[in-house]
C-alpha cells in the first residue's frame, strides 16, 4: 500500500512539471484524429447515397464516444447509439444503408488496425530470426488476406451481433433485406477500401502522435515504433476492459504496459492520467456537448 502511494505522489509530482504546450499538442492531434474517423464513415454513407451532412456524422461520432465510456462494455454501446443519431436525422428509411456502413467502417478499421501490426511484426524481423514472429506475421496476412477474400461472410457476421430489439428498432423487413445490396456495393469498392483502410491506418498513427506528445510532455522520450506498440496494446486493453469506459481496469493495464517498457512508475502513471484525461474526459465532453446540441434529455433517452 505504501508503494502505491507512493507511485501516486511521484506520478503527481510529473504531472505538477508536466509541458503544457506538448499536452495542447496530443489534445490537438486527439482533436484531427477525431474528424478523420468522422470522415471515414461520411465517405460510407456518401457511396451509397444516404443523405447527411459531415457535422451529423461527427456529432453522431462524438455521442458514441459518450455512449462507450459511460456504459458497461457488454452493451451495444457506441455503433448503435451512432446508427441510431444518424437515422433519427436523415429517415428511418435510411436506416439499413447506416448499419451497413458502420459496419463497413467498423471492419475496415480493423483492417487497418491488422495492416498496422503486420508492419511493426515485419519490420521487427530485421534484428530477429524467431520463429515465433515469423508465425505471427503469417497469421496476420492470413487474417488480412481473409477479411479481403469473404467481405460480404464479414458484415453478416457483424451485423448479426447486433441484438434484435436494436434492429427492430432501426430496420424493417424490406431495409434489412436491401442492406445485403449496400453491403454488394461497399465490398465491390476496392478504391473505396484503400481510401478507408489508409484513413484508418493515418489515424492510428496520430494516435500514436498523440500518446508521443503525452509523454514527452513529461520528459519521455519515446520512438514512434514504440508508441504505435502501446496504442494498439492500449487497444487491446481497453477491448478487454469490463467497466464503462474501460475506468481502473484501464488505467491500471496502461500504467503497467508503460513501466514494462522501461518507463519510472510515476511518469508512467503521469503519461496514463494526462492521456485518459484528453481520450476519455475531453471525449466525453465533447459527446456530452454534441448530445445537448442534438436534443438534450430527449436526444439521451431515445439513444438509450
Amino acid at each position: 500500500m505504501n508503494e502505491v502511494l507512493a507511485i501516486f505522489r511521484s506520478g503527481l509530482e510529473v504531472l505538477r512539471g508536466s509541458n503544457i504546450v506538448y499536452v495542447a499538442a496530443a489534445l490537438a492531434v486527439y482533436v484531427v484524429s477525431t474528424i478523420i474517423y468522422g470522415v471515414r464513415l461520411y465517405i460510407a454513407l456518401l457511396k451509397i447515397r444516404v443523405p447527411s451532412t459531415f457535422r451529423t456524422i461527427l456529432a453522431a461520432y462524438l455521442v458514441s464516444i459518450l455512449v462507450n465510456n459511460i456504459t458497461p462494455a457488454a452493451r451495444a454501446g457506441g455503433e448503435l447509439s451512432r446508427a441510431l443519431f444518424i437515422v433519427v436525422r436523415t429517415g428511418r428509411k435510411y436506416a439499413g444503408r447506416i448499419l451497413s456502413a458502420i459496419a463497413y467502417e467498423r471492419v475496415t478499421e480493423g483492417l487497418a488496425i491488422a495492416l498496422l501490426a503486420l508492419t511493426l511484426v515485419i519490420t521487427g524481423l530485421a534484428g530477429s530470426n524467431t520463429y515465433p514472429i515469423l508465425l505471427l506475421s503469417l497469421i496476420l496476412m492470413a487474417v488480412i488476406a481473409l477479411i479481403i477474400r469473404y467481405w460480404d461472410k464479414v458484415f453478416n457476421l457483424v451485423l448479426t451481433r447486433i441484438p434484435n430489439r436494436f434492429k427492430k428498432g432501426l430496420v424493417d423487413e424490406v431495409e434489412e433485406a436491401e442492406t445485403r445490396n449496400y453491403m454488394y456495393v461497399l465490398t465491390r469498392e476496392r478504391t473505396l477500401l484503400v481510401v478507408m483502410v489508409g484513413l484508418g491506418i493515418f489515424a492510428w498513427i496520430l494516435d500514436a502522435v498523440r500518446i508521443h506528445y503525452v509523454a514527452v510532455s513529461v520528459g519521455v522520450t519515446l520512438s514512434m515504433r514504440k508508441a504505435i506498440v502501446i496504442s494498439l496494446l492500449y487497444l487491446t486493453i481497453g477491448l478487454l476492459a469490463i467497466t464503462p469506459g474501460g475506468v481502473g481496469v484501464v488505467e491500471g493495464g496502461l500504467t503497467l504496459v508503460l513501466v514494462s517498457l522501461g518507463i519510472a512508475y510515476g511518469k508512467a502513471f503521469a503519461i496514463t492520467i494526462i492521456e485518459r484525461i484528453i481520450s476519455y474526459g475531453v471525449g466525453s465532453l465533447l459527446g456530452a456537448l454534441a448530445l445537448v446540441v442534438a436534443g438534450g434529455r430527449r436526444g439521451w433517452r431515445r439513444l438509450r
